[in-house]
């Protein structure tokens, strides 16, 4: 290896971030074994002689060829998804073979930096917003405008529009979107069983926060273990989804943000109301915390001792799955703050092709195939997923199981208000040092009054730094 490629790999090990915040590992991960008798990876397939009764049709010269690696979430909501996807894509394009790897969904913003680093890095990869941003500045995805331009995914127009502007970066485009979220607590599903025999009604659409506590504490039963309701608080994005309904019911105000718009300046002090409606509904015992919590899909939620659960729109069907006919379900969109505002947050997953990759055309082929809308209906029936295509989202068939799909496609066309990524895309280390610090008030280990100054400053502190250097 040359002097000055060495040199640069120990500059970037140096120099990137992990997931966990601070130097990215140096460890690289092994380079993929391709299966027996395939190139490869990056190279196409040798030729086997035909046989002579069915000889093998030309592969057109101008189509992409070759072996393709895609960095395959090993979730369930994805990898029914992804095999469904190879099978139809062998079909329409059997000169390009495509290997899902499977990752650790917790492991893939490290093993892409190592992996980049390395030059193993798949050739399509996986991302959230957490740090899809990073990965674009550190020049690890490649921009596909040329391709959307060139050969464009089929009925583009069917995208939402909201999430595709807001994954650009700097005016370009380096994705195309996996799962779309409207928010991480933006819809709150319910034991409509419980909330009978509590003698309370389903929640109208223009319900609340305040509505959601006091229907809570009422349905809290500590002698039956039964708990009235919990969303995430944690994680600066679901957190910071939850305090803009704090805010002025009007699109441009921003006084409930949770990050300044210019992603300076952390403002956990100013939204203290939207804090201790949680922290009442804690202390009141209507709120589980951490040592309350069962095993089990959707714990207390899926074990039945709770009345209200908050999540997204794929929480319906998650919930479908785990409780069967154990208690009948209903649902409501997330209710509104003091004032009337209703809260968003754009999040979600992308899917990028690796700039190093040597078959970018075939990855850009799959990538179109993997967000189709055979493939993404199917998703959503199979697995829960909340795609980018907005006819996915109002699909009878979706419909007719999941109505919540088209709420939550109306929020989306209304305009979602964007990812909270600081100035400096340090967001990871943000993120770890807000949950870090701010645990201690959501266990009600320490009071709002001592620790959230500390919240506060720490954040602040990982906001006040400069962007990592370019490689």
């Amino acid at each position: 290896m040359k002097l000055e490629n060495l040199l640069s790999r120990r500059a970037f090990l140096r120099n990137t971030m992990i997931a966990s915040g601070g130097v990215l590992l140096a460890a690289c991960a092994p380079k993929a074994t391709a299966p027996a008798g395939a190139a490869p990876a990056g190279e196409a397939p040798a030729a086997e002689a035909p046989a002579a009764e069915a000889p093998a049709a030309a592969v057109p010269a101008d189509k992409p060829k070759g072996t393709i690696r895609v960095q395959t979430p090993a979730r369930p909501n994805t990898i029914p998804m992804m095999n469904k996807t190879i099978e139809l894509f062998k079909e329409t394009h059997p000169e390009i073979e495509v290997i899902s790897e499977e990752t650790i969904y917790d492991e893939i913003a490290t093993k892409t930096q190592t992996g980049f680093v390395s030059g193993t890095l798949q050739d399509m990869v996986y991302g959230h917003h957490r740090w899809y941003a990073y990965g674009c500045y550190m020049g690890i995805y490649a921009p596909i405008d040329d391709y959307i331009e060139s050969s464009p995914p089929e009925d583009f127009d069917d995208f939402f529009q909201a999430p595709l502007e807001a994954n650009k970066f700097e005016g370009k485009q380096y994705s195309l979107p996996h799962f779309v979220h409207p928010g991480s607590n933006i819809l709150f599903v319910y034991n409509k069983t419980l909330l009978q025999e509590f003698g309370l009604e389903e929640p109208p659409r223009d319900w609340t926060y305040q509505d959601l506590a006091e229907m809570a504490i009422a349905c809290t039963d500590k002698e039956r273990g039964i708990f009235g309701v919990s969303w995430v608080v944690t994680d600066f994005h679901k957190y910071g989804q939850y305090t803009r309904a704090w805010g002025e019911n009007t699109p441009d105000d921003k006084s409930g943000w949770l990050l300044s718009e210019d992603g300076k300046t952390f403002r956990f002090l100013e939204n203290e109301e939207a804090a201790k409606l949680y922290i009442d509904l804690r202390k009141a015992g209507a709120a589980p915390g951490p040592a309350d919590q069962v095993e089990g899909t959707m714990g207390l939620f899926g074990a039945g001792r709770q009345v209200f659960i908050g999540g997204q729109v794929q929480g319906m069907v998650t919930a479908q799955n785990t409780v069967g006919d154990a208690f009948e379900l209903g649902y409501q969109i997330r209710p509104l703050g003091p004032k009337g505002r209703g809260n968003t947050c754009n999040e979600g997953n992308q899917w990028m092709i690796n700039s190093q990759s040597k078959n970018p055309d075939a990855a850009w082929e799959f990538m179109k195939a993997v967000t189709g809308k055979e493939v993404v209906i199917y998703g959503i029936l199979e697995g829960g997923l909340q795609p980018a295509r907005r006819s996915a989202w109002l699909d009878p068939q979706v419909l007719e199981r999941v109505p919540a799909y088209k709420d939550g496609a109306e929020i989306i066309d209304q305009g979602l208000e964007p990812f909270p990524m600081p100035w400096n895309l340090r967001f990871v280390e943000a993120n770890d040092v807000f949950n870090n610090e701010a645990a201690p008030i959501w266990s009600l280990e320490k009071s709002w009054e001592e620790q959230a100054p500390v919240v506060q400053a720490n954040v602040q502190q990982i906001l006040d730094m400069d962007r990592p250097p370019k490689l």
